[in-house]
């Protein structure tokens, strides 16, 4: 994410130091402009991941090997495997990653944090370096599920030149922080439980935990509703992996 200022903005790339970006990106300019100070660049799977096929994640050759921080020997997955541990960490309390396909929701997970990934088009790209016009989303990271969604109040909003923030079909809430109410806020909502070559193969320990959440959920009054992606045989092969 671009920052006009005297930090580096390369995708964790040495091809990049030293260019100069023409502005901030737009959500640097959102934050900038709602008082939050900007800290740093976080490490990354360099140029998030899109350089090969086999590669460590959360590795690139300017920041080196970012570090699990529950457990140094273990993966911090990626590609925004460095906002996600800075948070953990307790390095600062808010930090922000693109996911185009886990990027944002992975590290959050095995960092033990909240990461929220958006709807495509809620938040801008515009200066923020690309993979897919139709997959990437800004999303955010926090301690807690209320410091994710007031991070999320801040950078959300259309940006004329990014045309997917601005298609007229795009919702947007006022605040998603006053969502945060009680429970009851669930009842009614509906979501979708990918199956064929998702859930189905879920570990056993993995989809037991699942269930308990899954199980929560339901009990708030939403509805979960098995689903099977359009592209599930296309894309996915029967061991689960994702084919680019």
């Amino acid at each position: 994410m671009a920052t006009k200022d005297k930090m580096q903005t390369t995708g964790g790339s040495w091809a990049l130091l030293g260019a100069v970006v023409p502005k901030d990106a737009h959500i640097v300019h959102l934050l900038r402009k709602a008082g939050a100070i900007i800290l740093g660049h976080s490490n990354l799977d360099e140029w998030a991941g899109m350089r090969s096929k086999i590669y460590s994640n959360g590795y690139s050759a300017r920041g080196g090997q970012t570090r699990n921080p529950y457990m140094l020997s273990r993966s911090p997955q990626g590609s925004s495997s460095g906002s996600a541990v800075s948070v953990s960490s307790n390095i600062v309390p808010l930090a922000f990653g693109t996911e185009t396909d886990t990027s944002v929701i992975w590290p959050a997970m095995v960092s033990g944090i909240v990461g929220i990934k958006p709807t495509v088009g809620l938040t801008s790209r515009s200066g923020v370096i690309p993979i897919s016009e139709t997959q990437d989303s800004i999303g955010t990271y926090g301690r807690c599920v209320s410091d994710a969604a007031r991070a999320l109040d801040a950078i959300a909003g259309a940006d004329p030149e990014d045309k997917f923030s601005t298609v007229p079909e795009r919702r947007q809430p006022k605040s998603y922080i006053d969502h945060m109410v009680t429970r009851k806020a669930l009842y009614g909502a509906k979501f979708g439980l990918p199956m064929k070559r998702f859930w189905e193969l879920v570990p056993k320990q993995q989809k037991r935990v699942a269930e308990k959440v899954l199980k929560l959920i339901k009990d708030a009054g939403a509805e979960i509703i098995p689903v099977d992606m359009p592209c599930a045989e296309e894309r996915i092969a029967p061991d689960g992996g994702w084919d680019w």
